[in-house]
């Protein structure tokens, strides 16, 4: 539809004649942002989950690297892995947020139970089905293949019935946090606690506007939150952020362009600080990388958006369509790369680096052969475990 207006629009054009109605001009002006919008979003799909992955690839936890001994690499897996991929995750709830309330008008009961019911198969089953899955791979890797495993899950031949109910919500403690026994799901966990929320946030959003938003970013950057498991504030601020735009009706590709200056001119300077200072525990760090992690965002769409804008860049659909199943499926398939590698080779500052792209790269590839194979053979399963995407 788009295309033939814009047709129509190049007719008048080449014809020296300009269209007398500026209703018409203003409508085509927004179906265009409106596309643009919808592409940035399917095209940073793919990117975001290459983000997570690289976040998890954390030798330190894996295989018990300590970057002090490797500085080179030091640098370039915190550049990688928790400066630029630290955008991924609260992009994915600002995503998330705009499309739950994306053209409702009225978001009455009807409206929140049917949007319930809907994210019940593209979140809830997911997560349920994915989580078992890891269930059973651990079952088959404790008994056959232990020493590929870190030893920190207990043996699913013990679990207890609390220990299973458990393994769908905070069995995994890491560093102090709990996740669910598939640990990168703790997303979804957030996002349906959110999703069950959403009536609260919509009325919050909806009467106090950037307002609320802002609050809410000030209280997730000085991480002044509430200390209660799967209501995370990274996920109610950037799902709320998201929300936001949709909510009062606008794009946030055209709502943010003002600020895009800015952080195209920000954004690299904090990551080059936090390069600089990574070593140091000073706590205006964590401050600076929050207040990066929301130009960092911005940044993301003023630089899609332009390449997609100008065909430079374009949306990878089987790629877009896969993100999910990367997603849920990497973090097991990861740490057995990542140990049979380092089996076979040295580590030194040139193999870790080395080794910090090919693991990934591997997992990535092996990820989306066995995406295609399941959409071949087992449609309806695949369907199943991605929710439907």
């Amino acid at each position: 539809e788009f295309a033939a207006d814009n047709k129509s629009l190049g007719k008048f054009v080449l014809n020296g004649i300009a269209p007398d109605n500026e209703k018409t001009m203003k409508t085509l002006e927004k179906k265009s942002a409106e596309e643009l919008q919808s592409r940035v979003i399917n095209f940073l799909r793919f990117p975001l989950i290459v983000g997570v992955i690289l976040i998890h690839t954390n030798f330190l936890q894996i295989i018990n690297v300590d970057s002090v001994n490797y500085p080179f690499f030091g640098v370039i897996f915190h550049l990688f892995s928790n400066v630029l991929s630290g955008i991924a995750v609260p992009l994915f709830f600002f995503i998330s947020g705009f499309l739950f309330f994306y053209k409702t008008t009225d978001f009455n009961a009807s409206a929140y139970t049917q949007k319930l019911k809907k994210r019940f198969r593209t979140l809830f089953i997911p997560y349920v089905s994915w989580n078992a899955i890891y269930i059973l791979i651990y079952f088959l890797a404790q008994t056959f293949a232990s020493s590929f495993l870190s030893g920190k899950n207990k043996f699913v031949v013990d679990y207890s019935v609390t220990d299973w109910l458990y393994a769908f919500w905070d069995t995994t403690p890491i560093n102090g946090i709990t996740y669910p026994i598939n640990l990168s799901l703790w997303f979804i966990r957030d996002l349906m606690v959110i999703v069950c929320l959403s009536p609260v946030i919509y009325f919050v959003v909806r009467k106090l506007k950037i307002y609320s938003v802002i609050a809410l970013g000030i209280l997730w950057i000085c991480d002044l939150w509430f200390n209660v498991l799967g209501f995370s504030s990274v996920a109610v601020f950037f799902f709320s952020f998201g929300a936001y735009f949709s909510i009062h009706n606008k794009n946030f590709i055209v709502g943010m362009k003002p600020l895009y200056y800015i952080a195209g001119i920000l954004y690299p300077i904090i990551v080059v600080v936090e390069l600089y200072f990574f070593r140091e525990n000073w706590l205006w760090i964590g401050y600076l990388h929050k207040v990066g992690v929301i130009l960092g965002i911005i940044t993301a769409f003023s630089v899609s958006g332009y390449f997609l804008s100008k065909k430079i860049l374009k949306e990878n659909v089987f790629l877009a369509n896969s993100s999910f199943f990367i997603y849920a499926y990497h973090i097991l398939p990861l740490t057995i790369v990542v140990r049979i590698l380092f089996k076979f080779i040295p580590l030194s500052e040139m193999s870790l680096v080395v080794l910090y792209v090919v693991s990934p790269t591997i997992v990535i590839l092996v990820g989306l052969f066995l995406y295609y194979i399941l959409k071949k053979l087992l449609p309806n399963f695949t369907s199943i475990i991605t929710g439907g995407r």
